[in-house]
């Protein structure tokens, strides 16, 4: 799909009159190696570097060969805009995406609205860069920030004896604009179910002890976690130290990677929806993408299919 998505992209960049460098189609790709984002990102780039060995290996686009051109945003939103900024002055960069967190989304597409280059959202969901910021030259293909959190609340909904939920999330654009569009959706659904507080924490926090007390002190029957990450890891690794588990449920989105590094962590109370699913045996064409992630990753990608929302 990335394949497809960078193709279609990078073609219409070039026709529209975007810059070509001499001999390679350049792609500014712009995210957070570092600070919160960071393992995130790093499999999105993994991913990413195939796609575009994959395309250079049958041709490239329209006869060119794609080149990444990679900067660490720091998951801050003044970095990645500088570093995104820098990139777009540079005059030779066809595409802008990679981006990870919200608030770096919505910085970057400022700077692609500027130069007037496509923004191809990669990872940050939020829904503000399509709709209250919306322009021509943002591209978002994947669930945004509302659709997930509008989904997670039609879940909870249908959970009649759930009479009392929790919210909490990181502190910035996208861990507010989940919860809010959650909470909103589950008033409309279920006028009788109570909502607690929200309780928010930095972006990356791992301490997730007073957070976790904060959630269970209203007695919920479900807390809704607009985390990721290893923030996520560690409040449900630190969840079970404190009964999370047995005294309520979580309900949250697990990426691959956190999936991975918690092994067998993951707690019993757990309802989780992945954004997407790989299997290996598909079709010829994923069996052909499997194989060449695991050797890209140095590991067999596992636990991909296994769902219980």
């Amino acid at each position: 799909m990335i394949i497809r998505i960078l193709t279609g992209v990078s073609a219409l960049a070039l026709m529209a009159g975007a810059a070509l460098a001499e001999g390679s189609i350049k792609v500014g790709y712009v995210t957070g190696l570092t600070g919160a984002c960071a393992p995130i990102s790093e499999d999105g780039l993994n991913g990413s570097k195939l796609a575009v060995e994959m395309l250079n290996a049958n041709g490239g686009i329209l006869g060119q060969q794609v080149e990444l051109v990679v900067r660490d945003d720091q998951t801050k939103p003044e970095e990645g805009g500088k570093q995104a900024r820098e990139l777009a002055a540079g005059g030779d960069i066809s595409l802008l995406t990679g981006v990870c967190s919200s608030s770096v989304l919505l910085a970057v597409t400022e700077v692609a609205k500027e130069f007037k280059i496509p923004h191809l959202a990669m990872i940050g969901s939020t829904q503000k860069a399509n709709i209250e910021a919306y322009n021509p030259y943002f591209i978002q293909t994947q669930a945004n920030a509302t659709m997930e959190a509008l989904a997670a609340a039609e879940y909870v909904a249908k959970k009649a004896e759930w009479k009392k939920i929790a919210p909490m999330g990181f502190d910035y654009e996208w861990g507010h604009t989940s919860v809010d569009a959650f909470t909103k959706r589950l008033k409309e659904l279920r006028p009788d179910i109570e909502i607690a507080e929200p309780v928010f924490m930095k972006v990356g926090e791992q301490n997730m002890g007073p957070y976790v007390t904060a959630a269970l002190s209203s007695e919920p029957d479900a807390v809704y976690a607009a985390v990721f990450g290893g923030g996520l890891v560690s409040l449900i690794k630190q969840g079970q130290s404190f009964g999370m588990f047995d005294k309520s449920n979580l309900v949250t989105l697990l990426t691959v990677d956190t999936l991975q590094s918690m092994g067998d962590a993951e707690g019993t109370g757990v309802r989780r929806g992945p954004r997407s699913v790989l299997r290996a045996g598909a079709d010829a064409g994923t069996g052909r993408f499997h194989h060449r992630l695991s050797g890209c990753l140095q590991r067999i990608p596992d636990r991909l299919g296994d769902q219980r929302l």
